[in-house]
């Protein structure tokens, strides 16, 4: 399970040559470590204004609270989640 945290795409800066992108899918953009391969990012055309960065990659996750829950339907059968966060079937805006 991954948990991302939204940017607006002017507000993140990745150091010169640190990240490589890979179309995973027609409009999707994975972002991975140049060196080592951990990945980095999630960047869609259908979400063009916003880049997302995995929440294990920062230096103090846990001050980054959650908001909602996107792709709700997609969870793991069987998985509970205990909170009453907004759940949305497929992304935020659907």
């Amino acid at each position: 399970m991954a948990t991302f945290v939204g940017y607006h795409p002017e507000a993140v800066k990745f150091p010169a040559a640190s990240r490589r992108v890979f179309e995973s899918s027609p409009g999707v953009l994975r972002g991975f470590c140049a060196r080592c391969g951990t990945p980095i990012s999630y960047e869609s055309s259908r979400f063009p204004d916003e880049i997302h960065l995995y929440v294990g990659l920062m230096d103090d996750p846990a001050r980054f609270s959650p908001a909602f829950h996107v792709h709700f339907a997609e969870r793991i059968e069987g998985f509970e989640i205990a909170d009453d966060l907004l759940r949305f079937p497929g992304g935020a805006s659907q």
